[in-house]
């Protein structure tokens, strides 16, 4: 089904795909009965343990899917700096041609940038033998401009060959997102290894395509409804913004909220991913060493 909806995408009106997904999304939100942090019918997503509540970290990420939004960067940045917040943009490589200026800038503000594949057309991880050619072009890419994380297109993902992806992190599971073309989720609300070396950063909120485009929210009620469980939890709060879609007046003024409610979280610190994934990575290696075992990689349930 999903290899069907993305061959006959580029056939569609954007309208009619914006019709189907706000259909299928309302459905799916009247079936899931308003849960906002969980799992599907077969498993619960795993909150951190009690011991960390109200210790939180803040991922602000955002995933550049066209030209418009490569234009419309710099409304979300003059935001940000109001809070003094630095974020993580999401580049794909072959889309709107060369981003390195626009690289080197963000990255001297103090943010972080990415990769976010090659193109944006669903096909990854189609076969083993594409996902390795792409990845040789992603990566060179990604070396020249000093990336080290990478975001899948869409989430979509293959658990077998993303452990071979090589970057320091990763962020292309949710935790639990029903709402995306490849549904479901890793069922984790903290960092883990996906393999020795490579970090997962699950995306632990829903995103904003999903809150105002498919289920026609006009304000942030559902984000905070979500953002303050994980937070009760000392989870890690992962987010997606697209300047695609989160642009004009009233939309720049509901993210200018976001900003502000979550630097008023108790506890909570905004981070970047490199940061979180180095930490981590540290942190494990040294409680191997302690515990004279080598580091595992977590399996994705």
């Amino acid at each position: 089904m999903l290899k069907f909806y993305y061959f006959l995408r580029p056939s569609l009106p954007r309208s009619l795909i914006l019709f189907i997904r706000r259909v299928r999304a309302r459905f799916i939100y009247w079936r899931i009965r308003g849960v906002m942090v969980s799992g599907d019918s077969k498993r619960t997503a795993v909150l951190p343990s009690p011991g960390s509540a109200g210790v939180s970290t803040i991922l602000m990420t955002h995933d550049v899917e066209s030209s418009q939004g490569l234009s419309r960067i710099e409304g979300l940045r003059r935001i940000e700096r109001q809070f003094d917040i630095r974020s993580t943009w999401c580049f794909v490589v072959d889309k709107y041609g060369d981003v390195a200026d626009r690289v080197k800038d963000l990255v001297e503000e103090g943010c972080e940038c990415a990769a976010h594949g090659l193109h944006h057309d669903g096909r990854l991880f189609s076969d083993p033998r594409l996902f390795e050619e792409r990845m040789v072009i992603i990566h060179s890419w990604a070396a020249r401009m000093g990336i080290v994380g990478f975001r899948s297109p869409s989430m979509l993902r293959d658990e077998v060959l993303m452990r071979r992806l090589p970057f320091l992190w990763d962020s292309s599971f949710p935790a639990w997102d029903p709402f995306q073309p490849q549904p479901g989720g890793c069922g984790r609300y903290e960092p883990f290894l996906l393999s020795p070396g490579l970090v997962e950063l699950p995306v632990t909120v829903w995103q904003d395509y999903t809150i105002f485009e498919e289920l026609g929210s006009r304000d942030i009620s559902l984000w905070k409804s979500q953002i303050s469980q994980i937070h009760r939890a000392g989870g890690l709060i992962n987010m997606i913004v697209h300047p695609d879609y989160m642009s004009g007046g009233r939309r720049l003024g509901l993210f200018n909220e976001l900003l502000e409610y979550l630097s008023e979280l108790p506890g909570a610190e905004f981070r970047l991913p490199r940061e979180l994934a180095q930490e981590f990575l540290a942190r494990s290696e040294k409680a191997s060493a302690d515990d004279g075992h080598q580091v595992t990689q977590h399996r994705v349930p």
